[in-house]
């Protein structure tokens, strides 16, 4: 069994581009919806439906269609259990399509997808470091009253915002205990010196690789577990990083869904999801874990939105969604329309909403998400500003774990009321189109 530390974007919502520090960053990708796969479905039972019966239905279901099998049709490759949500991945021929689809016991058979990241970023990975990739110095921190830390120079804009009322002063604001955040992305360059422990005395890794779910990337087959893309890393850095992390002290673990091509499958989002919560039940973690999906697409997949929602009400994991970057109602995205997952937009470091960031009664507030610094995939020093509500929800996950470390375990539900009952309201500026005026905030003693 593995122990607890030693385990410790469909279009992504936003691998983004690379750029500047200008105040101007390009756009990020847009979600775009998902592609459906020749013959791979994920059938979803009733929550009715027992073990017993889904066992039973399952092996008659085997012995009825194992004459039809072959290569092209193989039938059951996966299940799927995750409180209530029940089913499995198959690929399947027509005929058992219809049978299943017939079944009084089954609630939707749906084509599994290839999910992407949009205009994915393919860097030489020879090419001297610019002003790009950078290799940044430590911010200098000191203590305070209350055990508090104040870092004058925050490695990303977004930490002072989220420290502060209003967009001035700029420091860091924060106090320490580790909790645990699944990041369920391209995974994470385990090594970079960002994952750390949180003092010389204290140097072991603070991330670590739960599995990988990821297909493989025909582009380099040796690529593994590691993070081939980039966006896990730096999404797993504004969460828990040692410069540019919300909670300095978490302890994040890979749950990679994306290969280096920047390609994952819905039914892979299920397996990293139910590992998360069987991981958090064996440790009898419920109210000490968060899982951060950056991920997403413009369309509405029932199944994952069901397994966030169970991960949320049956097994006391706060789930963070990015809200989507295609300027659309959050509400028709998944997993950004999960009613029981904190949706995020984007802001800017002029409190707007940023041009790009889905909107609407289904994004639960806003956090920075243009032109943020974190770790990249690259080497253990590398750095790299990246725009999009990927790097929103991050922010508001490490909020999450950070108050978890501060106060002691929530309830999902204790969680999304405390995270809005400290967002700093009425500071956005521009079309809000309907979605709440709230900015993310810490809790910093000095401000309350």
């Amino acid at each position: 069994m593995l122990s607890l530390f030693k385990v410790v974007p469909l279009l992504l919502l936003a691998v983004g581009n690379w750029v500047d520090a200008s105040p101007s960053p390009k756009p990020p990708a847009r979600f775009g919806k998902s592609t459906p796969i020749p013959n791979q479905y994920i059938v979803q039972y009733h929550d009715h439906v027992n073990s017993a019966v889904r066992l039973n239905h399952l092996s008659e279901f085997r012995l009825r269609t194992a004459a039809s099998r072959s290569p092209k049709f193989r039938g059951v490759t996966k299940g799927f259990s995750i409180g209530s949500f029940a089913g499995f991945h198959g690929e399947l021929s027509p005929a058992d399509v219809k049978q299943l689809k017939g079944s009084k016991l089954v609630k939707s058979v749906q084509q599994d997808a290839i999910i992407r990241v949009a205009s994915p970023v393919f860097y030489n990975r020879n090419l001297a470091r610019d002003s790009n990739i950078t290799s940044n110095p430590r911010p200098v921190w000191s203590a305070g009253l209350n055990n508090l830390h104040t870092v004058e120079t925050p490695g990303s804009w977004g930490q002072g915002r989220i420290s502060h009322r209003n967009l001035e002063p700029k420091n860091f604001v924060y106090e320490t205990d580790p909790t645990i955040v699944y990041i369920i992305d391209s995974g994470i360059r385990t090594t970079h010196s960002e994952f750390l422990g949180s003092s010389p005395s204290n140097p072991s890794p603070r991330a670590v690789t739960g599995f990988n779910f990821a297909p493989p990337n025909s582009d380099s087959p040796s690529e593994g577990s590691s993070d081939g893309l980039g966006h896990g890393t730096h999404v797993a850095g504004i969460v828990g990083g040692l410069t540019y992390g919300i909670a300095p002290q978490a302890h994040l673990i890979a749950l990679k869904i994306f290969n280096g091509r920047g390609e994952g499958t819905w039914s892979g989002v299920l397996s990293a999801i139910e590992w998360a919560v069987n991981h958090t039940n064996s440790y009898n973690l419920r109210g000490k874990t968060v899982i951060n999906m950056s991920l997403g697409s413009d369309d509405i997949f029932q199944p994952v939105n069901d397994a966030v929602s169970q991960a949320v009400t049956q097994h006391g994991i706060t789930v963070v969604v990015a809200a989507g970057n295609s300027d659309l109602d959050t509400g028709n995205t998944t997993p950004g329309s999960c009613p029981d997952a904190i949706s995020v937009g984007s802001s800017n470091e002029f409190d707007e909403r940023s041009n790009f960031s889905n909107w609407g009664p289904a994004t639960a507030l806003f956090a920075p998400g243009e032109g943020i610094t974190s770790a990249m995939n690259t080497g253990d020093e590398d750095t790299a500003s990246l725009t999009g509500t990927s790097m929103s929800a991050p922010h508001v996950a490490g909020l999450a774990a950070y108050f978890m470390g501060l106060y002691g375990r929530h309830t999902p539900l204790q969680m999304r009321q405390r995270i809005l009952g400290y967002a700093t309201p009425g500071k956005l500026t521009g079309d809000l189109k309907g979605s709440p005026n709230l900015i993310a905030f810490n809790g910093n003693p000095e401000e309350l």
